[in-house]
């Protein structure tokens, strides 16, 4: 939005090899180690500072940016270079298999669990956003458990 477009079927597809070969080079790098592109990297930081501060953004959004200018100044934060620490006979598989089993440890402890690729296995994602969180991306609830924390909230109850 603050920079030129880009017009050309050609100057498109020479930005997104451009952009491929700049990935597969960065994904052959050592995740501990700072990038190759490190100042592309900064210059592209800086320039969404520029378009943050220009439109007011909430702190929210700064503490992304943050996050991703602590990652470029130190690798070691990475996701990638902090699943190294997990990585047994360079293989991540327990570290895996260890993660699916809490989380779906967490899911059997839902009181409500959805239940909805049993209904409906060839869901597609439209239907899966709806039945997840309903119309405009809240759950079916939302309007009654919102109508309910405020009549709790003001008291204003029949007991």
């Amino acid at each position: 939005m603050m920079t030129p477009p880009i017009t050309t079927p050609d100057k498109i597809n020479l930005k997104l090899d451009q952009g491929r070969a700049m990935n597969e080079v960065v994904a052959m790098e050592s995740p501990t180690q700072q990038t190759i592109y490190h100042h592309e990297a900064q210059n592209f930081l800086d320039k969404l500072q520029l378009f943050g501060a220009t439109i007011q953004w909430g702190p929210e959004y700064q503490e992304i940016l943050d996050t991703m200018q602590d990652r470029l100044d130190n690798p070691k934060l990475t996701p990638a270079a902090t699943l190294m620490d997990h990585e047994v006979d360079g293989s991540l598989m327990s570290y895996g298999l260890s993660m699916a089993n809490r989380y779906q440890n967490r899911a059997h402890e839902n009181p409500k669990p959805f239940t909805g690729f049993e209904e409906h296995p060839d869901m597609d994602a439209d239907e899966l956003r709806q039945r997840l969180f309903g119309v405009m991306g809240k759950p079916d609830n939302y309007e009654k458990k919102i109508i309910v924390e405020r009549t709790v909230k003001e008291g204003d109850f029949f007991g």
